[in-house]
């Protein structure tokens, strides 16, 4: 991509978000921003490479819309003076990762192409917190794009089934996968992911919203389900029941009685239509394929480099030769350690965690620190069950979104509700012989 080109789609872009921002607020505006580059158009415009690599990023640095626009977003906050709300854990993380980056990993692209996933990551989690509470017009907006995102998922599986098939899955993976739907992402655990994040944002929606947006959104949790269901993630599918579940379990009791029961009337219901998608998974494969023997390789990995790890995404790089295997360990917490070492993985893993518990501690308030409180609650059983079975969790676009909705959720947690204007005080009224002829006489 030439000078030019850049330069025009630059313009173009930030046009576009003046004018999104002039039109429903600049907190709306981002995120529709940072959804539609992340789980819509995650399209490679600078950089990559052709040779074969499996892990967080790419063989290359590269530069996608979302690496664009979270760094843009994270320059254009920081500009107006909104400070975040970022853990010092996190920034203790990336202080370790450029050091480490700086003298002890390998000066290779794929390794600066981890470092770069990383970095983007914490800076969509400050992006989030900086955003703080949408108003009516952003959540209406929000919820429409949502809606759209679900109903393209939807489109393309259809059309997946039928047989026609986008060219967005490579040759190796389209055989390995079967007929299992990946909707317009690279991979059907991907579509899975994105969903996830979809359904969690949407939680927040229907307690915050008007009666239109909670119709919205409820109706795209509903039909998130279907290319769920048909890209056959257990992890996945499983995760955001969890999450659902979950989050009608933690509402406030007296207010969301009959809300509650239809959820999980819902899910009972949904459960019996992803009954068999789930079961013939299991028969596939019962074991999780070769998960215990990654295992094995990245806990050997892990002992013998236990402060510095092999570099972000270098994992396969370093095991591979060793153990002839290049698929990294399935498992995102201990991928982390493996990659950054024990001291940066747990600096990080120590901010996800706060964050966590800062949504308990807030969970039964009523205001918008309540709602954010519940979705993160709701959240960390889905979450961890993606993070120990899969690594997707720390690649792709889906990295960057999912730290955008935590720093989202932080944010609106630690944000206090607005101070209520005083009331004016009510005027007295005259006394009765006031307004009949003044005050009577002795």
């Amino acid at each position: 991509m030439d000078l030019l080109t850049w330069t025009t789609g630059l313009a173009v872009g930030a046009l576009g978000f003046l004018v999104l921002a002039l039109a429903i607020g600049p907190r709306a505006a981002t995120w529709l921003a940072v959804v539609a580059s992340c789980a819509l158009a995650p399209v490679l415009l600078v950089g990559g490479s052709d040779a074969y690599h499996v892990g967080i990023a790419g063989p290359a640095p590269e530069v996608r819309t979302y690496t664009v626009v979270v760094l843009a977003l994270g320059v254009g906050w920081a500009l107006t003076g909104h400070r975040g709300s970022v853990p010092w854990q996190l920034l203790g993380f990336v202080a370790m990762v450029v050091a480490l980056a700086w003298g002890t990993w390998p000066d290779s692209p794929t390794v600066q192409a981890g470092v770069l996933q990383l970095l983007v990551g914490v800076v969509a989690w400050y992006v989030g917190s900086a955003v703080g509470e949408l108003g009516d017009r952003g959540r209406r907006a929000l919820a429409l794009v949502l809606l759209g995102v679900v109903l393209l998922q939807v489109l393309f599986a259809a059309l997946q089934l039928a047989g026609l098939r986008p060219a967005l899955l490579t040759p190796v993976d389209a055989a390995i996968l079967g007929d299992r739907v990946n909707g317009t992402t690279n991979h059907p655990n991907t579509l899975g992911k994105m969903l996830f994040i979809v359904v969690l944002v949407c939680l927040l929606l229907v307690e915050r919203g008007d009666r239109g947006v909670r119709r919205t959104a409820a109706a795209t949790i509903v039909l998130a389900f279907v290319p769920l269901a048909l890209a056959q993630g257990r992890a996945n599918l499983v995760a955001t029941v969890l999450a659902v579940a979950t989050w009608a379990l933690v509402l406030p009791a007296r207010s969301h009685r009959s809300l509650r029961l239809n959820v999980l009337l819902g899910i009972g219901v949904g459960g019996v239509f992803a009954a068999g998608t789930l079961w013939s998974r299991f028969e596939e494969d019962p074991a999780g394929g070769v998960r215990g023997t990654l295992l094995e390789n990245a806990y050997r990995q892990v002992h013998a480099a236990p402060f510095a790890g092999t570099g972000p995404n270098g994992y396969t790089a370093v095991v591979g030769p060793q153990t002839g295997s290049w698929i990294p360990v399935h498992n995102s917490f201990l991928l982390l350690v493996a990659e950054v070492g024990i001291p940066a993985a747990a600096l990080f893993w120590w901010a996800v965690l706060r964050t966590w518990a800062a949504g308990w501690r807030a969970r039964r308030l009523l205001d918008h620190r309540g709602a954010a409180g519940r979705v993160l609650v709701a959240s960390a059983p889905g979450l961890l069950l993606i993070g120990m079975t899969g690594w997707g969790l720390l690649g792709t676009s889906i990295y960057a979104l999912w730290m955008f909705m935590v720093g989202a959720l932080g944010g609106l947690v630690r944000t206090p509700p607005a101070p209520t204007p005083p009331t004016p005080p009510t005027p007295q009224e005259p006394a009765h012989h006031e307004l009949v002829g003044g005050p009577a006489r002795a």
